[in-house]
């Protein structure tokens, strides 16, 4: 094929048919498949690190959503048991308010029923205690991951 034309563009062209042009642009062909595989390698490498993230993330995430739950659980235990103690209470204090039409006895009874209740949430707040005391080991067992802009660079 003939080229027609300014002296630079024949020069050029002719150039390119040459033995010494085969071997530039081999050369650059070999520098450019490297620099693609070496890429390629990089990228695999980030796409594997973001998944282990997001992996370490949903196992941290769905522990801490668990442990939130049984600390709900407990905090809902504790205030039905503040609450018992609220209405013996008020029984009490309403038996001793009227303890002269009615007598000793109702007061007793509410006194009793004051104590067996606040036993009872006694044992609630240790139990809440000890739980919670587990559940904040669990929590530290189960940090959130480091962010991947740290660990995946």
């Amino acid at each position: 094929m003939a080229v027609t034309g300014t002296a630079p563009v024949k020069k050029t062209w002719n150039w390119l048919g040459s033995q010494q042009a085969v071997r530039v642009i081999s050369i650059l062909m070999v520098v450019y498949l490297l620099m693609l595989g070496w890429l390629t390698y990089r990228q695999a490498e980030i796409v594997e690190c973001q998944a282990s993230y997001a992996d370490a993330s949903a196992r941290s995430t769905q522990a801490r959503v668990d442990i939130a739950a049984q600390d709900r659980r407990l905090t809902l235990a504790d205030q039905t048991a503040d609450e018992a103690n609220e209405v013996a209470l008020d029984r009490l204090l309403g038996a001793m308010a009227v303890q002269e039409r009615t007598g000793q006895g109702p007061v007793r009874v509410a006194f009793a029923e004051l104590l067996k209740t606040r036993t009872a949430s006694a044992q609630v707040r240790a139990t809440s205690k000890a739980e919670r005391a587990r559940l904040e080991e669990e929590r530290r067992k189960n940090p959130p991951p480091d962010s991947p802009t740290e660990t995946c660079g």
